[in-house]
């Protein structure tokens, strides 16, 4: 995985319209504002570039106006050699200050939930997180275990791959009430103050995802 997930791409330019001022709101009636602003926000499964986090930390530091930056802002995966990779990914940009880099298991998520420390998130992000029916189960145990009640899922799924149907079912058995959000414009996507960061890239090195 030296290349970032198409999922994550679209993901991260996303959220950098949403924060950057696109007049466009995410979807079902949420805000920016609403889905990071003071909030705990974790994006599960990550990978090595933890691009829709990192796009997150950016756009809100340059951000003008309304300060949109979370209270605390999580990237997280659960294989070892991925989390090292990230945490390097998020160093290279300088943005250690504002991402913290986790390991989370979520076939050990019972140990974490009855951690002391433990901070269910206000918003949970992810991108081609679904590959297999564990996986999907997997995926939906943590949301379910991670989220607090009342709060957000944002993610950005294949239309085609083993257990997205399964992981939809799960998703709305357990209650949650899916919105589709509209592919943006390009225009939207690049943003209004495009030209003014245009010359900031984000580095990316190899690992899983």
């Amino acid at each position: 995985g030296t290349d970032p997930w198409r999922g994550g791409l679209l993901l991260a330019q996303h959220i950098g319209a949403w924060i950057g001022g696109a007049a466009v709101a995410p979807a079902g009636g949420l805000s920016a504002e609403t889905l990071f602003r003071d909030r705990h926000v974790v994006e599960l499964g990550a990978g090595s570039a933890c691009l829709p986090s990192m796009a997150l930390a950016a756009a809100c530091s340059h951000g003008e106006g309304v300060d949109l930056r979370p209270r605390t802002l999580v990237a997280s995966d659960g294989v070892d050699e991925t989390v090292s990779a990230m945490r390097r990914n998020v160093a290279e940009n300088r943005l250690d200050n504002s991402v913290r880099v986790e390991h989370i298991d979520w076939n050990r998520l019972p140990a974490k939930k009855d951690d002391t420390n433990f901070v269910p998130a206000d918003t949970i992000m992810f991108a081609d997180c679904v590959y297999n029916e564990e996986g999907a189960s997997a995926l939906y145990d943590a949301i379910q275990t991670m989220l607090k009640p009342g709060g957000n899922v944002i993610g950005v799924l294949p239309d085609f791959r083993v257990g997205l149907d399964s992981f939809e079912k799960a998703m709305k058995s357990g209650g949650f009430c899916p919105t589709i959000i509209p592919r943006m414009e390009k225009e939207l996507l690049i943003g209004p103050n495009s030209e003014k960061h245009s010359t900031e890239k984000f580095l990316c090195s190899g690992g899983g995802g």
